[in-house]
């Protein structure tokens, strides 16, 4: 049997129009999954998966919330540089099931960058849970401030949880009891251990 030049010429248009039909299709795809350069996924131990945005050295969640609505709450670090951090998930409950949250620190560390790590978590457990929370000391101010209470780990229970926030020997979150600890070994790694817990109370961890 002889091949016509026209099905020659038909057979080229059919397979030009298939080939660019496929790469069309491969750049669409290609192009609903990139991000831009500032974004990145990072997979969580949950089995999710997150993306985050950085915009002048924030890092930004995007979240889906329970009400179906989309969020971006904002980090102070890149949350793969805090793998190292230990932290102990029991606290995601605890802190999830309060009926009253107290972020206590020591009344002798009370400067701009405790705040900092302070209100670092203050902002995602009000998406976890949104109940009242109150700034206190760990123990007795000298002189005593009567505005602010004093509520350690001892006061610490399922319906008030304590949060402390200290600077000791090492970076962690942990539990004593129903106690959250936050520990770092300076005013910015306790930003830090903030930081891990924070991205744990909405996911990410």
């Amino acid at each position: 049997m002889r091949i016509k030049a026209a099905d020659i010429v038909t057979f080229a248009v059919i397979f030009v129009l298939v080939i660019g039909l496929g790469g069309m299709a491969s750049y669409k795809s290609d192009k609903d999954t990139q991000l831009p350069d500032n974004s990145f996924i990072i997979e969580s131990g949950n089995g999710g998966q997150y993306r985050i945005d950085e915009y002048d050295g924030q890092f930004y969640a995007f979240l889906k919330l329970s009400n179906g609505a989309d969020y971006y709450l904002a980090f102070r670090s890149d949350p793969r540089e805090l793998d190292s951090i230990d932290i102990d998930l029991d606290a995601i409950e605890i802190i999830a099931s309060a009926n009253k949250i107290y972020t206590s620190v020591n009344p002798e560390d009370t400067g701009g960058k405790v705040a900092v790590a302070v209100l670092e978590l203050d902002r995602a457990i009000s998406l976890l849970n949104p109940v009242k929370i109150t700034e206190a000391f760990y123990k007795e101010a000298v002189p005593e401030d009567p505005n602010v209470p004093v509520k350690g780990c001892k006061d610490s229970n399922s319906d008030q949880v304590i949060i402390e926030f200290r600077i000791d020997s090492q970076e962690s979150v942990y539990v004593e009891e129903k106690c959250v600890i936050v520990e770092g070994t300076s005013s910015n790694s306790l930003i830090k251990a903030s930081t891990r817990l924070g991205y744990a109370l909405v996911g990410i961890y």
